[in-house]
């Protein structure tokens, strides 16, 4: 019997710390995603990011990294010693479903190396095993044959909704290395908006125009919170993926920017936990986002600026020097219907040499016809995995 307590004992310790390193790292990644998204908003556009999908790919590279390098990794990527210990492989186990579903959310990593190029088994080791990246060896002296390739590989991992991650001008002889991850996400609603009701609806554009765009309405039981600026509303997919759509509605109709300079990590922590099931009338657009970004000048504007140069140090990834990322591409794509939210990300990193209801309250109405933030986030966690704002309707 004494036996059975301690070992009762132990494992209920460990899971208390495997699930507080979870909370550390899920902080970790919303930090940086807050970050991303200040870095990459342009003034009237449209904005749609996989946060977890560059975090992930930029993982594997700090990887590989060393002294000034690490630390101005550690700081952007929000790393502290607990955070940095965690298993990655582990979260990201837990954000995905279940093996059977990796048709609804699934996360791929592989590493594309020069067919001369060595790397420390130390490195090699560590992101197979924590990152589930799989290895391969491509010759990057045939340009065409390589990037098509690795174009394949995002194709198939993101349902062949982003075909193309990089380009035969991107692979020269001074390229070593390509990181790639991929995530997919194709979700229905727990409870699917009625066709019958979507309609024609005016849409207020962060221009101050007007444009005609289709509306889905529901009524349903949903959290929500709000406060003085904003109505926030959380409308969850099949209940047994365990995410959720996240929508951040300013107040004022043209409000997004006083918004968006308020999000930190604690205003996050406020919506997440402070959110009560209320009985919401909901008005939404329904739409299609499809966006291609750089992310060299967002990166060095949030630190993250030696591994960009000559002088950074990629030393535990290969003895081979000088190394320094020369590229990092990150390209999404995401589509708002009445049965579901289908999303893709597939994020580059080009590493080179120099060379509940209550029926006596009044429905809460949320009609989302001005510019708004979005996020998809993972239930359990608050990791946000995918983020954006909608702004003005595209063609």
């Amino acid at each position: 019997m004494k036996y059975k307590i301690f070992f009762f004992l132990i494992t209920f310790l460990t899971v208390l710390r495997v699930h507080a390193q979870h909370k550390e790292m899920a902080q970790s990644i919303n930090n940086y995603s807050l970050q991303l998204y200040e870095q990459v908003t342009e003034t009237n556009e449209n904005l749609f990011i996989s946060p977890l999908s560059t975090y992930w790919a930029l993982l594997a590279s700090y990887e590989g990294t060393q002294g000034n390098t690490r630390s101005e990794y550690k700081d952007v990527l929000s790393l502290d010693n607990n955070t940095e210990e965690t298993n990655f492989y582990t979260f990201s186990q837990k954000l995905i479903a279940s093996k059977n579903q990796s048709d609804i959310f699934s996360i791929s990593n592989a590493i594309w190396m020069d067919q001369y190029f060595q790397i420390k088994d130390g490195f090699k080791k560590q992101v197979t095993e924590n990152y589930a990246i799989d290895l391969y060896r491509l010759d990057f002296s045939r340009k065409n044959p390589s990037s098509d390739t690795i174009n394949d590989w995002v194709s198939e991992k993101t349902n062949h909704k982003i075909k193309k991650i990089i380009s035969p001008q991107d692979i020269n002889r001074d390229t070593k290395l390509i990181i790639t991850n991929a995530i997919y996400f194709n979700a229905e609603w727990d409870k699917q908006f009625d066709r019958d009701l979507t309609k024609p609806a005016p849409f207020y554009t962060i221009n101050k125009k007007t444009e005609i765009i289709d509306f889905m309405h529901s009524r349903e039981p949903l959290k929500y919170y709000e406060n003085n600026d904003l109505q926030f509303v959380l409308k969850p997919y099949n209940k047994s993926i365990g995410k959720s759509f996240c929508i951040i509605l300013p107040k004022e109709k043209y409000g997004i920017s006083c918004v968006e300079d308020k999000i930190n990590g604690a205003l996050l922590d406020t919506l997440f936990n402070n959110c009560s099931h209320r009985e919401i009338k909901l008005s939404m657009p329904k739409y299609k986002l499809e966006k291609d970004y750089s992310l060299i000048k967002p990166l060095k504007a949030m630190g993250l600026q030696m591994a960009f140069s000559p002088q950074a140090n990629f030393s535990r990834l290969s003895a081979q020097k000088p190394l320094f990322i020369s590229n990092i591409k990150h390209k999404t794509f995401i589509t708002i219907d009445e049965e579901r939210t289908e999303a893709a990300a597939a994020t580059s990193i080009k590493i080179s040499t120099t060379s509940i209801k209550d029926p006596l309250t009044k429905p809460i109405e949320f009609i989302a016809d001005h510019p708004y933030i979005f996020m998809i986030i993972d239930d359990e966690t608050k990791t946000i995995l995918f983020m954006g704002r909608y702004v003005d309707p595209e063609d």
